[in-house]
């Protein structure tokens, strides 16, 4: 079960302790301060408020110290047992393992090669031999994701507490392996193709990415992406809708998005950038989009030399008309980067299965 946000105040907090085999906490960071707290402390209490009495309680990789001391105090009253998850590392691609390496992807419209799974190896406490396979999901970030995840298996097989569930012996590596490398995560740096009529098609990178931090690792994948890009030049377009979520603001969200460092690379570059409104979500009035007319004097500030589509500030029905923007007279390589709302990528899906 996953809560919706924060986690002492969350509905999920209704189940008894009983129902419980672990709780588990990925990174914190400054998000929904409206509701939470204005601190990245406040936020964790709040969050690791879902420890239980006797139950393991495992914390996720983390890049605020302070996050480990609030949590540790928070399992601490609860009665919880507070433990870290593993560390899962990339490795290099072995052929005995792997197969064949992989080759340079591209995005060419009709000629689209996958970036390939990432090599990945994680030690558990309940198994003897490291746990090697290829993760589908791309980004630096799921290795964290990875290595707690793999981390609650291992508790719910081997931690005393966990004992009446007897997963020790139904539970082998080769399951755990199957599981990593057949997972899938829609909306978090996953690739799709997308036909836009008159024998166009666009490839899309749909992320959830909506706040600094998530932008940032978006960023960070888009420059490991260039690094491994076939052709020398390359139509980088965004589709972009924002949550209006004061305090935080549309440049502290697009900034890291919009200004990323590239390194090295030699690929001559041209962005262009879509902004629109997402539809709202049913039941929910408290959410709202930024009015494209909002985000383009941001989007003009950071990009001034980008190409610029806007939507309709009273439209929340712009995204067919953004992808065939997209779409319309580009040739060669083009990624679309569609983000800054999971209800945004929700209109993407809904655009797929029509």
């Amino acid at each position: 079960m996953e809560v919706g946000m924060g986690g002492r105040l969350d509905a999920t907090n209704v189940i008894p302790d009983n129902c419980i085999a672990v709780s588990a906490l990925t990174a914190v960071d400054l998000d929904h301060q409206a509701f939470l707290g204005d601190t990245v402390s406040d936020i964790t209490r709040e969050k690791a408020a879902i420890s239980r009495k006797g139950k393991p309680f495992v914390l996720g990789k983390q890049k605020h110290l302070e996050v480990e001391r609030v949590c540790r105090q928070v399992v601490a009253e609860a009665g919880g047992v507070f433990l870290h998850a593993a560390e899962a590392v990339k490795r290099e691609w072995d052929d005995s393992i792997d197969g064949p390496p992989p080759g340079p992807c591209s995005f060419l419209p009709f000629g689209f090669v996958r970036p390939p799974p990432q090599p990945v190896e994680v030690a558990l406490p309940c198994f003897i031999d490291r746990i090697c396979a290829r993760l589908p999901l791309h980004g630096e970030h799921q290795l964290d994701n990875l290595g707690l995840a793999a981390s609650i298996i291992s508790v719910l097989a081997s931690h005393p507490a966990c004992s009446s569930l007897n997963l020790r012996g139904r539970i082998s590596v080769d399951a755990v392996i199957r599981g990593i490398e057949t997972t899938k995560w829609p909306g978090r740096l996953s690739f799709h193709t997308i036909d836009c009529g008159e024998d166009k098609r666009l490839i899309v990178l749909a992320d959830g990415a909506h706040n600094p931090a998530s932008s940032m690792t978006l960023a960070r994948y888009i420059k490991e992406l260039l690094q491994n890009v076939r052709s020398k030049t390359l139509t980088l377009t965004y589709i972009l809708g924002l949550s209006y979520s004061p305090p935080k603001t549309p440049l502290q969200t697009l900034s890291p998005l919009l200004l990323p460092d590239l390194g090295d690379t030699d690929i001559s570059i041209k962005v262009r950038i879509a902004i629109l409104r997402f539809s709202p979500p049913e039941g929910m009035p408290w959410v709202k989009s930024v009015p494209p007319s909002e985000l383009r004097s941001v989007v003009d500030n950071l990009c001034p030399d980008a190409e610029i589509w806007v939507g309709q500030d009273d439209s929340t029905k712009d995204l067919l008309a953004a992808l065939k923007w997209a779409a319309d007279g580009k040739d060669g390589e083009q990624l679309v980067v569609l983000a800054g709302s999971l209800y945004l990528v929700a209109d993407f899906y809904r655009v797929l299965d029509r």
